[in-house]
């Protein structure tokens, strides 16, 4: 609850922000070269030195040393014929702000001479130093500070939070943004994007690391993001914990995409959002794979999302799809490509809701969009436990829909989904991952006005209640196998003293003419779900229209 809780608040806050003018003290920088010979107190009352110039440097430098709220702008003449011309030099370490409450406002310089398009991208930043070739050109250690407008940066990393709170960025079109405290430190509550139409950035990369908590990625384009933690970080740091990619809303959706490389022995790589070592991290609403219309493939490249080692994340109503690359040189003739990838190699992975998604169509869920495969979760070689996988579109991937693999996979619950049109069986489970749960098997169905009615067993299972639910189906798999387009319903079920249910049972759902029904069961005892079972004719009146499915409950996870 904390973490709803949290960005509740931050969301209120920036939308505060949005509406409200800044009342703050300006300084205007006149030149683009990294020069600072001003002298006094260096503060604001200071400036200009005797170049009579303000450079970027003495800018915040003065305002670091000034207290109150500043706003940092630019009046640059520049040759508009010279594109070296729109970037500020930086010949030295970071432009550091250690100053609260300053706005960095780098689309000024459009205003002043007089750009056709004043929303961005503003100012870029040049490095001129070969020793600082990789480092941040902005490294941020305070709270409230507004970044906007920024360019890209040559030759250096863009910006870099290693400390404070409430930090904003809007607008900018850089290479990176990264909240990165180290040495034990913390950053929180800082908000790169926004809600309004003017607030979203188009970034290469955003990295939220140890001891970044409770932070929000939104509303922009970008072509990574990774949160990512480590056991070498300092202790009570070690897991960022609490950051948000993404919302429930239109407006604070990322469009996640051009993320593709190829590795030297030509397999294709790139991760649209990776999570390691993390804790409750929420993922939601983005288009993955996919451009800004969320209707058609976009550079995507191996894995949409990748989840190593981290715990409490609910993947949420995003959609993924696009993800499906051919191999060249070593890896001619091969394919890549997984929707989302769930694994553990130091530490277990342990809760994690996969819910709501689109995977494989586009965001209307109608048209197919080339994805190899759905949700992986392979365990290399600490366990990944306590899943639920509920209420997702899972279709038209060339291989699985979902695959569990290996022992070391226990408790995943596949609920309410539907799972179709996929190359392969809908739920792939191997090398006695869930326990090796027992399939059912169905002997008929009959749809009526009242519902679907199955019968069949469950053979050989444990003392236990299970959950059987139902699916209609167009067509059987080609294993015979069945998929699970559509959820009809569910019902309880307990085998008797020889260890098999008997399964005969009417759900809420009805069966059109000439389709197929198939069953999952749920142990209740380990939440742990089988495989779909074969396919069933069904004995079936007209056809009839379903319902959403979505309008089913949601469900929690325990553990």
């Amino acid at each position: 609850m904390k973490l709803k809780i949290t960005r509740t608040l931050l969301i209120t806050t920036l939308m505060a922000m949005a509406g409200t003018a800044t009342q703050a003290a300006t300084v205007t920088v006149t030149q683009l070269d990294d020069i600072d010979d001003f002298g006094g107190s260096r503060m604001i009352a200071d400036l200009p030195g005797p170049d009579g110039l303000v450079s970027m440097r003495e800018a915040v430098v003065a305002v670091n040393n000034t207290s109150g709220e500043h706003q940092i702008e630019f009046a640059i003449p520049v040759d508009p014929e010279d594109p070296s011309e729109t970037m500020l030099r930086i010949d030295g370490p970071a432009f550091v702000v250690t100053r609260d409450n300053t706005t960095i406002d780098f689309l000024s310089q459009a205003a002043f001479i007089g750009e056709p398009d004043p929303d961005g991208p503003g100012l870029g930043i040049l490095n001129t130093h070969p020793s600082y070739v990789g480092q941040p050109a902005i490294l941020i250690n305070a709270s409230d500070t507004e970044v906007r407008g920024l360019g890209q940066t040559q030759f250096r990393q863009s910006i870099s939070v290693v400390g404070g709170s409430g930090n904003r960025f809007v607008r900018n079109f850089t290479n990176s943004i990264e909240l990165s405290p180290g040495s034990g430190s913390t950053t929180s509550g800082n908000i790169i994007g926004g809600i309004g139409v003017d607030d979203g950035n188009e970034i290469d990369s955003v990295s939220i690391t140890c001891g970044a908590n409770d932070n929000i990625v939104i509303g922009k384009v970008l072509e990574s993001v990774g949160v990512a933690g480590s056991p070498s970080c300092a202790e009570g740091t070690r897991f960022p914990t609490g950051n948000w990619i993404g919302g429930p809303t239109p407006a604070e959706r990322n469009v996640i995409n051009d993320f593709s490389g190829t590795n030297g022995v030509g397999c294709p790589e790139g991760v649209g959002i990776d999570i390691q070592w993390a804790r409750q991290t929420t993922i939601e609403g983005n288009y993955i794979g996919l451009s800004s219309d969320g209707l058609s493939k976009q550079n995507a490249g191996r894995t949409g999302i990748n989840l190593i080692e981290s715990d409490d994340t609910v993947i949420q109503g995003n959609v993924i799809a696009g993800i499906r690359r051919s191999g060249v040189s070593g890896c001619a003739d091969q394919l890549f490509g997984t929707a989302i990838f769930v694994s553990a190699f130091s530490r277990p992975t342990d809760g994690l809701i996969i819910e709501e998604n689109i995977i494989g169509l586009d965001a209307n869920g109608e048209q197919a969009i080339a994805t190899l495969e759905g949700i992986e979760i392979l365990p290399q070689p600490e366990p990944v436990l306590n899943v639920l996988i509920t209420n997702n579109t899972i279709s038209q991937a060339d291989r699985f829909g979902t695959l569990l693999e290996g022992s070391a996979v226990s408790a995943v619950e596949i609920s309410e989904n539907s799972i179709s049109g996929n190359g392969e069986r809908g739920i792939v489970i191997s090398g006695g991952a869930n326990g090796s749960p027992s399939i059912p098997g169905l002997d008929s169905g009959f749809s009526s006005t009242s519902g679907t009615t199955v019968s069949g067993q469950l053979p050989q299972v444990p003392k236990s209640q299970f959950r059987i639910e139902v699916f209609a189906n167009q067509e059987c798999d080609a294993s015979g196998f069945g998929e699970g387009e559509t959820f009809l319903g569910s019902f309880i079920a307990e085998p008797d003293a020889s260890g098999n249910a008997v399964l005969n049972e009417t759900v809420p759902g009805q069966t059109p003419e000439g389709w197929v029904v198939t069953a999952t069961a749920t142990n209740l005892s380990t939440n742990s779900t089988s495989e779909f079972s074969a396919c069933a004719a069904v004995d079936s009146g007209a056809p009839v229209i379903f319902t959403d499915r979505f309008s089913q409950p949601t469900k929690t996870l325990n553990h």
